[in-house]
């Protein structure tokens, strides 16, 4: 008897097209439409970076028919993760950043005298914050201790680096026998569970057909292998997905790794490459062209040219059409820190203006030593203010004292002397 799921009927659809060719739009009324007909199913998942998850919500609930939805899940992957544990089994222990660190500083000082480059910094400040991002990173990207190992074993040329992969791959395999020794899981390994758990033949068997009704992701230009391998695993319980790419038709196979198409192309491959070694999955592909209809750029126009030339300048007339340029300004500065002046001068036009009635006050007379202040003051400010042309740079009064005491040394010897002779008479 064959207890292997047949997965056969999982479609994917891949949506390829530019900023502004309304991918977002398409799968936003796609999944408006599903919720509208039944809005009672069975989970819908939408896929999108941490930081764009409110925004996609705003966008999806303008449509004043949906006042509202409970089996949509609007998540990053990190959430998905924690939805499938959470609504299909159990979340374990997990070790927050935190935990993290101090559990490596208690490593890190019983580890010392194993190690060859970092012996010497272990114990230093910050050292464990440091090493701490690191893991993340391998964990992220699936490096395990027996790869550092082998590249460890490669690197003949060059000694250094050699010891330095030897005491990672030492570190990083005596952090995992410390957490399988405590029974709790570090919180980066979250989705290594997940993809482990919705992978498991058993675990299709108990949901057969299809948990999820549908699947959509959009906002990603990369992904990690940790995050392709949970997507992957999740596309066997959906019965419909759609993965959405920012990618022109002018990012072909020649395009350069230096083309600003090299990164999400790359991301789209490996996904695609993934998603065809899915046993009996149906894939298909839809290339969109920039429509003006359903693009966030409709009330720009300025906006719609330049994106749709960006890869191609040479391409573009010389002076764009006549009311194109309304609403956006260019401004040249010297520096990134003389930006802030040019941008504070259109908020002067939000300033009310005098009223022509009102008495002009008289000045007052002010004495002769608020005069001097004041001339004095003027002279400073003459002294120190920059040219039109050369960028604002700002000299502290103790950078200044500094520098005066510095440039005139015989005058502060000088004063120092004369000083001395009063106190000596």
């Amino acid at each position: 008897m064959n207890l292997t799921p047949d997965h056969r009927g999982v479609r994917v659809h891949f949506l390829l097209g530019p900023a502004g060719s309304g991918k977002t739009w398409r799968c936003l009324e796609e999944i408006r439409a599903e919720l509208l007909r039944a809005p009672a199913g069975p989970p819908l998942l939408l896929l999108a970076p941490k930081q764009a998850t409110f925004q996609l919500e705003r966008q999806l609930l303008d449509d004043p028919q949906l006042a509202g939805y409970a089996r949509l899940q609007i998540v990053s992957f990190d959430r998905l993760a924690r939805w499938l544990l959470d609504t299909f089994g159990a979340v374990p222990d997990l070790l927050d950043d935190e935990g993290r660190v101090m559990v490596l500083r208690a490593l890190l000082a019983r580890e010392q005298h194993s190690l060859k480059v970092f012996r010497a910094t272990a114990r230093l400040p910050g050292f464990a914050r440091q090493l701490s991002q690191l893991l993340r990173e391998f964990q992220r990207h699936q490096v395990t201790p027996d790869r550092l190992s082998r590249l460890a074993a490669r690197c003949d040329e060059s000694p250094q680096l050699r010891d330095k992969l030897h005491d990672l791959q030492h570190l990083l395999r005596a952090y995992h026998a410390g957490l399988a020794e405590s029974e709790v899981q570090d919180a980066d390994h979250l989705l290594d569970l997940a993809t482990s758990m919705v992978r498991d033949p058993a675990f299709a068997l108990r949901h057969l057909p299809f948990p999820i009704a549908g699947l959509w992701l959009d906002g990603f230009a990369e992904m990690t292998p940790q995050e392709l391998d949970l997507l992957c695993g999740v596309l066997l319980l959906c019965r419909k997905s759609t993965l959405a790419f920012c990618l022109g038709p002018e990012a072909d196979e020649s395009t350069s790794w230096l083309s600003l198409w090299s990164v999400v192309r790359r991301t789209y491959l490996d996904c695609r490459t993934r998603v065809a070694a899915l046993k009996a999955a149906e894939v298909s592909e839809t290339q969109l062209a920039r429509d003006p209809a359903h693009s966030r750029f409709h009330d720009s126009p300025v906006l719609a040219r330049l994106e749709a030339n960006w890869t191609a300048p040479a391409a573009s007339s010389p002076s764009p059409p006549s009311g194109e340029t309304a609403g956006v300004r260019g401004q040249s500065v010297p520096s990134p820190e003389s930006t802030q002046p040019p941008a504070a001068q259109p908020a002067s036009s939000l300033q009310p203006p005098a009223s022509p009635s009102a008495p002009t006050p008289k000045p007052k007379p002010s004495s002769p030593l608020a005069k001097s202040s004041a001339t004095s003051a003027q002279a400073d400010a003459s002294a120190t203010a920059p040219s039109s042309s050369a960028p604002l740079i700002t000299i502290t009064p103790r950078c200044a004292a500094s520098s005066r005491a510095s440039a005139s040394p015989s005058s502060s010897t000088a004063a120092s002397q004369s000083r001395t002779t009063r106190l000596r008479s």
